[in-house]
């Protein structure tokens, strides 16, 4: 197995896929902030949150989280036709695909520097299941989405 080290690579591989994910299919303007290492707990209230597990050889070795704000995500939902909701299947069906094409990106781009991560499905979290990281190391990658401010995090398990 490769170590999956959160570093400055790793980093531009999920800016990059955040970024061509929102923008070219979405047409947000997305900005970044520079990302941070952290171990406490991840703060998910004011979000739609979804985590996509990152395994190798049936190793489970992270998990990719996308958190977008509620109006991010009625944002997206509006380039499908469809106005505010509170279907809640409807907004967490939006925010599994969006992960799911940041995480097959990410995946790609770790798989080509010799990792063999697999594709799984994304699934939503509930806003109280960011205690479940705490004591990973997170790669938190704070972005604003058209002013929207949302996270994409990389928790690494040991």
């Amino acid at each position: 197995m490769t170590e999956l080290a959160l570093n400055q690579e790793v980093a531009e591989y999920l800016r990059l896929a955040v970024e061509t994910t929102l923008r070219d299919t979405f047409n947000f303007s997305v900005k970044f902030e520079q990302w941070s290492l952290d171990k406490r707990a991840l703060a998910l209230d004011a979000s739609v949150a979804c985590a996509v597990a990152m395994t190798e050889d049936n190793c489970d070795r992270g998990t990719l989280i996308l958190a977008l704000s509620r109006p991010a995500v009625m944002k997206i939902l509006q380039t499908y036709g469809i106005k505010d909701t509170e279907n809640a299947a409807v907004v967490n069906d939006a925010v599994e695909e969006i992960t799911n094409m940041v995480y097959g990106m990410v995946k790609t781009a770790l798989n080509r520097r010799g990792c063999r991560f697999v594709m799984a499905l994304p699934q939503v979290l509930p806003p109280t299941s960011g205690g479940r990281y705490a004591d990973a190391e997170k790669m938190i990658m704070p972005f604003t989405a058209d002013d929207h401010r949302c996270r994409a995090v990389i928790a690494v398990h040991a």
